[in-house]
């Protein structure tokens, strides 16, 4: 699993040498530049990384020090460079995790500092990246002309209803937001506004693989085709039903592996 995700983080790196467009996702006046490296977005393989970080603290830990060092570099450099601050802070929870299931006091003190002030130094390192002065030009969209009555003009093209929510009013400045460290970059707007379409269908929802096509994302500060977030994306699919027994399915994971806890020697794989 481990050997899987630093291939393609490398892979990510070959990217960024032979097309970096490809590589890297455009900023804003809102947003700095992104890396995303084999990634469909920023936040696609930095999810992935976060979830294999925690097996380079295994892998330092197994008499593989240079190789779990030269792992953890590689993932944690990619994650901070693409900004994805869910992936930073999972990433490091999971090796926190991993430290505490260190035998012997002392060593779970001191593994559990190094990652406390790796995740610090990350963070901080994150949010260098500054947003850029002015926007970059917008490709042209090839759309359909628009034949107003005389006297009058097409508000949807100077007013577009896909960035109406939250927008300010024309001549009012356009307000676009800062993309902060601890913000939440339009999500909980596209949260709140998935949980009331989910309202209207609340039983079974609107069938499954259908988020990305029901979700209305007309959000100022949130770009996104979905809501980014997996359990109302879940709610959405399947309502209420759906997500109860996901719930239940991974309520009986969690079960069974607290009930491993105290039968098991072998203190890292259930740290895994």
């Amino acid at each position: 699993l481990l050997g899987g995700a630093v291939v393609v983080a490398l892979l990510g790196l070959v990217v960024l040498a032979v097309d970096h467009k490809a590589a890297v996702q455009p900023g804003s006046t809102g947003v700095p530049p992104r890396f995303k490296g084999l990634g469909q977005s920023a936040n696609t393989t930095s999810l992935l990384f976060g979830l294999a970080l925690p097996l380079t603290v295994w892998l330092v830990f197994t008499r593989r020090r240079a190789a779990g060092l030269a792992a953890f570099a590689l993932l944690d450099g990619s994650i901070v460079a693409s900004g994805s601050r869910g992936a930073l802070l999972g990433g490091f929870a999971g090796a926190a995790i991993f430290a505490l299931a260190l035998a012997g006091m002392r060593m779970r003190l001191v593994t559990l500092g190094t990652v406390a002030a790796l995740f610090v130094a990350s963070f901080v390192i994150g949010t260098l990246p500054q947003p850029l002065s002015h926007n970059p030009p917008r490709p042209a969209r090839l759309l359909a002309p628009t034949h107003p009555k005389p006297g009058y003009i097409d508000a949807n093209a100077v007013f577009p209803l896909s960035d109406d929510i939250g927008r300010p009013l024309p001549g009012t400045g356009e307000g676009f937001g800062k993309r902060e460290a601890l913000g939440s970059s339009g999500r909980t707007e596209a949260w709140r506004g998935a949980l009331h379409q989910a309202a209207q269908r609340p039983i079974v929802g609107y069938g499954f693989g259908t988020e990305s096509d029901v979700f209305v994302e007309g959000y100022h500060l949130f770009a996104g085709g979905v809501p980014e977030n997996s359990y109302i994306g879940i709610l959405l699919q399947l309502g209420v039903v759906g997500l109860v027994l996901f719930l239940v399915v991974l309520g009986s994971w969690l079960w069974r592996g607290a009930r491993a806890l105290g039968r098991s020697a072998d203190r890292l794989a259930l740290a895994a």
